[in-house]
């Protein structure tokens, strides 16, 4: 059985910021392989092997994602990490939200549809996407919010 000192021990702390470093990094380089495929045109770069491309603000979003997760895991992290961090955090959430409320009101919002817009065909974020990014970033910003348990 785990004890309150073999989460808090160094090996955990170890391994628990290089997974989330990794995962950062990983989704970064999702991002930029999507925003290359668009760039040179290559359809399975923007679909990832999939039968429908991922759009470029979804691609930019993950890159976000990835950068915020840099910024903000690891036990010590400077104030100018978390609010750059935050930032990302920041404008993922109001994109996704904006796309959403889109959805939700039946107007469209164009900034999903800005880069690259003549092959996109007049389509943007999907709307499950739209609703996931919102929960992500405020995973993100929660991740290190210590507790009156200090936990």
């Amino acid at each position: 059985m785990e004890t309150e000192s073999d989460r808090a021990s160094p090996d955990n702390n170890r391994t628990l910021t290089v997974s989330c470093r990794v995962s950062g990094a990983v989704l970064i380089v999702v991002g930029l392989i999507v925003m290359a495929g668009w760039a040179l045109r290559l359809e399975p770069l923007k679909s990832l092997g999939q039968p429908i491309a991922m759009n470029p603000a979804t691609a930019i979003a993950f890159a976000l994602c990835g950068l915020s997760l840099l910024f903000l895991c690891g036990p010590l992290i400077s104030r100018r990490q978390r609010l750059i961090g935050q930032a990302c955090d920041g404008f993922i959430t109001a994109a996704a939200l904006l796309r959403l409320s889109g959805y939700l009101c039946g107007w469209e919002p164009c900034f999903d549809r800005v880069v690259f817009a003549n092959r996109l065909a007049g389509k943007g974020m999907a709307p499950n996407t739209a609703l996931s990014f919102p929960l992500l970033s405020l995973s993100l910003i929660i991740l290190n919010v210590r507790t009156r348990r200090g936990k």
